[in-house]
């Protein structure tokens, strides 16, 4: 089997250092730490002028060492770096770190550097970290290419660090929390991006758990490859993104892309890639924890929760609920056997109030709750920081002993949490690592690690296609929507129609007397809208008027309104009038599709009318969507109790909703290289059986943002 290029970078047999001084640098950091790494390989240190660098032989140039170097760590500046890669790449160098910043990450010149970076590595086949990075280390070839000081915690452990950002690498290479096998602060990314460092971390035998600090992906198709390897391999991702602000929002037209943004995007690629997403870093340790040292994996998703407080209990309930944990019901049989062991306090539950420490009871509380059928995890939550007292020790140390001897009993996994994020005694904590139990700090990250742990174990829903045949574009629409003119409310019905939704009875208006005439063949109540091309959100304006009776109604109305938009927006060109049949009942839902760089459309469903912003419930999907995916993401949102029917309300037509949501995820696939968004908002959906109506339909194509 040939092995990863990548391994030239991690534990290559020899390396160069350029930019080595006396002087605090980057290559004096890089040389000490590969003393402190005990690497037993070449190194080879280079500067122009200098001969000697404490007690070692420095060479003038590359060209003039004795041997090419498998890697060299470029600790020069940006322009340097792109001079001495070309030397590099002529003699042969495999692999090579640029710590420099002044890249892509900078301005116009660096993103040229970059590019001129870029075309040199894959010329010359270099594996290359970086740029504006600081670089990596192997904890079991002792090779470290790293500018930061070394990690002095840190172990050598079953855990990958990659992170864009180098201060992810100093905060988990120092958490102390989990064995580290490679560590790589990737920097832009621009040759090799995460996807190409998953590749690598699934082949490598060390490493059990990647635990990333992600800013962005440059190729999202090679990323899912990628994590399906690391699956197939057995390998679990945590992952946290950076950038969670909707402030990218404010430059869409769209209530779809205001509402799911990138984040969303994101969470929900992530999501299907099989990666566990978290918030923060103590999230990320707490996740990366649990993983690392959970030697049982789950199957199914019921937890349940034991400890020894009637309060803290009733918190992790509470907790539980807070971050998304299935709490087990407990079956009858279960609740028998518990309340036989305390017959002093016969009430069974889940969390489980143990309220002792005796060692004995305790394991077989432990054995019985794990015994039950609907319980895949069990979860002891216990006070157990190093500040307790020897008294207290005593006490909860019985908890591990139970704990620990239960292990041999008990198929499922055990996971230990202490109360607080306060570190646990060391006499609590022994047995527990001893016997590979994971240790996590705090009841809501430990809860919330475990739920995350739990909702990847039941990843059943279908994300597969549909068999119904492909939409196939129209030239002619495809040739509309590369014209500069966003298209009209009227010409986005007359899409959506052909494409096979069901659009409302409109017609077009020119004055008044026209409008009231068309509103009597389309049959009373009515309503009118302004047609502008520069009022993307007619309400706002006054550009709606609803429940017209009558023809002078409409006449009225019509004359008022165009006043009154053209008060509001005085520089608008205002086409005319369009009059519709007016739908005065079924619930409101938002279906849409909005641009999510860089994965492309994204289908967009749930709460919608006038509040959409203020209710802001909205699921987000990736394309091409399954209806199983439409029907469980319609289910998270809170329209979905509306649509069940609330109050007396009949049942909505949810079966029609969703076919609208399946033909616009079709509708994206056709045309998403020429639509960056598509708002039908609102959806009206009728009682079961009568269908849906499109009330509101806006369409942003790329050409009118050039």
């Amino acid at each position: 089997m040939t092995p990863n290029p990548l391994a030239y970078l991690f534990s290559p047999k020899s390396v160069a250092i350029l930019g080595i001084s006396p002087q605090r640098s980057h290559g004096q950091s890089t040389l000490l730490n590969l003393h402190k790494g005990r690497f037993e390989g070449s190194i080879y240190l280079v500067h122009p002028t200098a001969s000697l660098f404490e007690g070692e032989k420095v060479y003038a140039s590359l060209d003039a060492l004795p041997q090419v170097p498998e890697c060299v760590v470029l600790a020069i500046s940006a322009e340097k770096a792109l001079e001495q890669l070309e030397v590099a790449g002529r003699m042969g160098v495999r692999a090579a770190v640029v710590y420099a910043s002044g890249f892509a990450e900078s301005n116009q010149n660096g993103q040229r550097r970059e590019a001129e970076l870029v075309e040199t590595a894959k010329r010359f086949d270099i594996q290359l970290c970086g740029p504006n990075c600081m670089g990596l280390v192997d904890f079991y070839s002792g090779f470290s290419a790293y500018s930061g000081s070394w990690p002095e915690i840190a172990h050598r452990g079953s855990v990958a660090i990659l992170s864009h950002s180098g201060s992810g690498c100093v905060v988990l290479g120092n958490a102390g929390r989990f064995g580290v096998s490679r560590m790589a602060s990737v920097g832009n990314g621009s040759v090799l991006d995460m996807a190409d460092y998953l590749n690598f971390l699934a082949e490598d035998s060390e490493t059990r758990v990647v635990a990333m600090v992600v800013e962005t992906l440059r190729n999202p198709s090679a990323f899912n490859v990628a994590a399906e390897k690391m699956a197939r391999a057995g390998k679990r991702i945590v992952a946290l993104k950076n950038g969670r602000s909707t402030k990218g929002a404010a430059a869409t037209i769209a209530h779809t892309g205001a509402i799911a943004g990138p984040h969303e995007a994101y969470e929900e690629f992530f999501r299907e890639c099989g990666v566990i997403t978290v918030a923060d870093l103590d999230e990320l340790v707490e996740s990366t924890v649990l993983l690392e040292q959970l030697s049982r994996h789950p199957i199914g998703t019921g937890v349940a929760v034991i400890g020894i407080s009637g309060g803290e209990m009733a918190m992790a309930c509470d907790l539980a609920e807070d971050v998304g944990l299935r709490l087990s019901d407990l079956t009858h049989e279960t609740k028998m056997e518990i309340e036989r062991l305390m017959p002093n306090f016969a009430y069974a539950s889940n969390p489980l109030d143990a309220r002792t420490g005796s060692s004995d009871v305790y394991e077989q509380l432990l054995c019985v709750l794990a015994s039950d059928p609907e319980v895949a995890l069990v979860a002891v939550g216990q006070d157990s920081s190093h500040t307790l007292s020897d008294n207290q020790v005593r006490t909860y140390a019985g908890v591990a002993r139970a704990l620990t001897s239960a292990l041999d009993k008990i198929q499922k996994p055990i996971v230990f949490y202490n109360n607080t994020k306060e570190n646990v005694h060391p006499l609590i904590a022994a047995p527990l690592r001893e016997s590979g139990v994971p240790i996590l700090l705090g009841a809501r990250n430990g809860l919330l690690a475990i739920s995350k742990l739990m909702q990847m174990a039941d990843r059943s829903i279908a994300t597969t296609t549909s068999n119904r045949p492909q939409l196939q574009a129209n030239p002619r629409w495809i040739q509309r929507f590369q014209l500069p003119m966003p298209p009209t409310e009227r010409e986005a019905k007359e899409f959506l129609a052909e494409c096979g939704l069901p659009v409302m009875k409109e017609a077009f208006a020119e004055n008044a007397k026209q409008c009231a005439e068309l509103a009597a063949e389309i049959g009373f109540p009515v309503a009118i809208k302004i047609e502008s091309p520069d009022i993307a959100h007619k309400t706002e304006v006054g550009g709606v008027v609803l429940n017209l009776t009558s023809a002078a109604e409409v006449s009225i109305a019509f004359e008022d309104m165009l006043a009154t938009v053209k008060h509001n927006c005085p520089d608008a060109k205002i086409n005319g009038v369009v009059v519709q049949e007016m739908v005065s009942s079924g619930v409101e839902v938002l279906v849409g599709l909005s641009r999510q760089e860089p994965f492309g459309l994204a289908l967009a469903i749930g709460w919608g009318g006038t509040q959409v912003e203020i209710q802001n419930d909205v699921r987000l999907m990736l394309l091409p969507c399954s209806r199983a995916t439409i029907v469980e993401k319609l289910g998270q949102t809170r329209v979905a109790k509306l649509l069940k029917g609330f109050r007396g309300a009949p049942p909505a037509d949810q079966d029609a909703l969703i076919d609208v949501a399946l033909k616009l995820s079709e509708i994206g696939r056709a045309y998403g290289h020429v639509i960056d968004a598509i708002d039908i908002n609102p959806v009206a959906v009728l009682p079961k059986g009568d269908g849906v109506r499109l009330l509101d339909v806006l369409i942003e194509t790329h050409a009118q943002k050039k």
